[in-house]
């Protein structure tokens, strides 16, 4: 059974990647962001020292209950034994699990959904590859995907800093769900510390690249950029890095099989593959603040060569916040991350 994990930073193109593999005769994607990475919103939910029960009834795996057992039954209409997962199956492969924790931690308990889930993935789905798109999720613990799935491919998605910060500037979708509680702890950014806060995120995701490209095998960049000049290019590109075949159904985004008009602010979007340019106007001091932190990473990225930009993230994240990234464990890396997003989101919604 072959997984995709499309994993890149929020507004770096992975919604577009996922309904670009919506339902062809090689893909199928879920409908949205499932929650099986550990640095996915934990204050959703924490699980230390939760009962099996407990856990049944959180959100992980709820949203495993609800979009994997029906994936093409609610999703792509179609019901073949290729797509089969019973979820039965994946509850007795987690009670199994459950008793035979060495504790009950939240990281244990985690563990053990992430090997119930992709033992049912192995066991039920035969042929089309599964693409999941979370983001944020290259911050993760990646070694139990990459070693309990038959295939597994985790794909990176990345943007130019600037048309980065741009998207972010101007996203303002879920404002009507947001919880101000959630945030309340967290400090009002300006737009300065906007702007730099922006610069960080980007580096993180560019540095968790280099890490992750250089310790996985079936770890793939993919340049938003790139995607919007040449698609078929690189469509064809990420196809063949990921052995699946390529089809021209894969050039419009469909949710559902319906078209997708995409997830951007400014409402419903034709049904292609957009190109996202930098505004043509004059540069901004925000965008020339940006370009002077990022410019030198993203050349050394588009060039692959990523041992050399793990260095040079470290030094520029180091430059501006005092802390060095490669002093960092994942798990205060996703801290940070996620502290960052939290502050940038309630920047944006103010």
């Amino acid at each position: 059974m072959k997984f995709i994990q499309v994993g890149g930073d929020s507004r770096s193109g992975g919604s577009l990647l996922a309904r670009l593999f919506d339902d062809t005769d090689a893909t199928v994607s879920y409908p949205f962001e499932n929650e099986i990475f550990e640095n996915r919103n934990d204050n959703l939910f924490i699980y230390n020292n939760s009962t099996f029960e407990d856990i049944c009834e959180k959100e992980t795996v709820q949203k495993i209950r609800k979009f994997c057992e029906g994936l093409l039954v609610s999703k792509s209409k179609k019901e073949d034994k290729e797509t089969n997962f019973s979820y039965l199956d994946f509850k007795n492969y987690l009670n199994k699990e459950f008793k035979n924790l060495p504790d009950y931690t939240h990281q244990s308990i985690f563990a053990g959904i992430q090997k119930s889930f992709f033992k049912t993935l192995n066991q039920d789905i035969e042929k089309r590859a599964i693409v999941n798109h979370c983001s944020r999720t290259f911050a993760a613990d990646l070694d139990l995907f990459f070693k309990s799935l038959d295939s597994p491919y985790f794909i990176h998605t990345t943007r130019n800093a600037i048309s980065s910060y741009e998207s972010m500037l101007k996203y303002k979708i879920g404002k009507e769900m947001l919880n101000v509680e959630t945030y309340a702890e967290f400090p009002e950014l300006d737009q300065e510390s906007f702007v730099i806060a922006c610069i960080e995120r980007w580096l993180i995701s560019s540095y968790m690249l280099c890490i992750n490209k250089q310790k996985y095998k079936n770890y793939i960049h993919l340049s938003y950029d790139n995607l919007v000049e040449n698609p078929e290019k690189e469509l064809r590109s990420i196809c063949l890095k990921s052995q699946i075949s390529f089809s021209k159904k894969m050039l419009n985004p469909t949710y559902c099989k319906l078209p997708w008009h995409g997830n951007s602010s400014k409402g419903a979007q034709p049904n292609k593959i957009n190109k996202a340019k930098t505004p043509d106007k004059e540069k901004t001091q925000d965008h020339k603040v940006i370009e002077s932190y990022t410019e030198e990473a993203w050349g050394t990225i588009e060039r692959n060569d990523f041992e050399n930009t793990q260095k040079v993230i470290d030094a520029i994240f180091f430059k501006i916040t005092g802390n060095r990234l490669n002093s960092m464990s994942r798990v205060q890396i996703r801290s940070v991350l996620e502290e960052n997003f939290k502050k940038m989101r309630k920047f944006q919604y103010a």
